[in-house]
């Protein structure tokens, strides 16, 4: 049975509208506008199940902690300044840290959609294995991957997955090409920030 209302379009129309905010002379981006449509994002996984516990796991607790932490910077660009005052960009638990790695999952989800855009024969296995080892796989040891790689053999179908979310699938495809497009813009940001900072993007 297909769920109720269109979770896709919110989460993609999110992303726009964080999107439009950027430009020259715009103003930061802030931290409440990013872990408000980060957190949509959240759906795909509730759709994946128990298969997708390693991407909720990497993902969901994260938006929780930015989401925290938004009450101590207004912005993204202040979360970062306050770690970098503090020398404590790389720690774990860092908003940076935090930030780098909600960047990640943007762009896996991102990698994950451009694979499906290429055929409407493409799996959903498969993209999401092509996107894990773009975006992911260099971060982890190979026991980790191998274990990643596995789990999502098991992950829903593309018909399955398009059946729960309740859109036809030439609908679907134009959604994602508007998470794609905007979620760039997102990303590119956020690369911005970091270069900006004189900060790597490695750990």
């Amino acid at each position: 049975m297909a769920t109720g209302g269109k979770p896709l379009r919110k989460f993609t129309g999110a992303f726009q509208a964080l999107a439009q905010k950027v430009g020259p002379g715009s103003p930061p981006m802030t931290t409440k506008d990013f872990t408000k449509a980060c957190s949509e994002l959240q759906f795909l996984f509730h759709l994946m199940g128990d298969e997708a516990e390693f991407w909720y796991d990497e993902y969901v607790p994260k938006v929780e902690q930015m989401q925290s932490k938004s009450r101590d910077a207004a912005t993204l660009e202040e979360l970062v300044e306050q770690d970098m005052a503090n020398n404590s960009v790389k720690a774990a638990d860092s908003s940076t840290t935090i930030l780098l790695r909600l960047r990640r999952a943007l762009e896996v989800v991102k990698v994950l959609f451009e694979q499906l855009l290429k055929g409407r024969g493409v799996e959903f296995q498969s993209a999401a294995t092509t996107a894990y080892m773009v975006v992911f796989a260099a971060h982890h040891e190979k026991l980790i991957q191998n274990i990643v790689i596995e789990a999502i053999q098991s992950l829903p179908t593309r018909a399955w997955l398009l059946s729960k979310i309740n859109e036809e699938e030439g609908d679907v495809l134009i959604e994602i090409k508007k998470y794609v497009d905007a979620s760039e813009v997102v990303i590119n940001y956020i690369d911005d920030l970091f270069a900006s900072k004189g900060l790597e993007m490695d750990w």
